[in-house]
């Protein structure tokens, strides 16, 4: 004779089966974890790579900084070598391809230009070599400037006694009497004591003198 189960029982009975297979077996969850955690992990990173791109775009979009008085005593000194004066505009220290494009808008309009510019190993140590444009129609007997040292990886280094990435460039260091002819290029050549690694640079005048009494400087 058949006998019928109550269905309170049967409830109770079918209801733990239910719930063991809703539940994921171990495996399955320990590989969701491990799923959610490089997930969070790459978004992190994703996060932090923007945050400091955004940083560094914020510092870039004012690439100009001023030379204060501690900064000059710092990079100068008896055996130093050719610094910016107090108050003169410098680049900061950025990325060779940044640099490049700032220092472009920067001397756009300038009468005399740098046009090739390397640092080089010689006999008597370190050595900057410049390549410069005289289109101001006069003579040019006297010059100053700023280059700012890049290794080969473009990455800003040590160019002067302080440890800054920039040094100053004159006519006078490079020990020639110099006598640039309008529309006539002219190398620079100048002895450095305390550039390391630098091998790539970008230079801009920021003064000049000519045979006639023309004077001209960066405002």
């Amino acid at each position: 004779m058949k006998q019928d189960v109550p269905v309170a029982v049967a409830v109770q009975a079918f209801v733990p089966e239910e719930r063991a297979a809703a539940q994921p077996p171990p495996r399955k969850r320990g590989v969701v974890l491990v799923a959610a955690m490089i997930l969070a992990l790459f978004l992190g990173i994703l996060v932090g790579f923007f945050v400091g791109r955004a940083t560094l775009e914020a510092q870039w979009s004012r690439p100009l900084t001023r030379i204060t008085p501690a900064d000059h005593q710092r990079s100068s000194g008896n055996d130093a070598d050719p610094t910016p004066p107090e108050g003169a505009s410098v680049f900061k220290a950025i990325p060779l391809g940044r640099m490049r494009a700032e220092v472009k808008k920067y001397i756009e309009k300038d009468p005399v230009q740098v046009t090739l510019t390397s640092f080089g190993n010689g006999d008597q140590g370190s050595e900057l070599h410049l390549v410069m444009r005289n289109d101001a129609g006069c003579k040019i007997v006297a010059y100053s400037g700023v280059v700012y040292a890049f290794d080969a990886h473009g990455k800003p280094v040590k160019a002067n006694k302080g440890g800054e990435p920039y040094v100053a460039f004159t006519s006078e260091a490079a020990g020639d009497k110099v006598a640039i002819a309008p529309r006539k290029n002219h190398i620079h050549s100048q002895k450095l004591r305390y550039p390391e690694t630098a091998s790539i640079g970008v230079a801009h005048v920021d003064g000049y003198s000519c045979d006639d009494g023309t004077k001209w400087a960066r405002q």
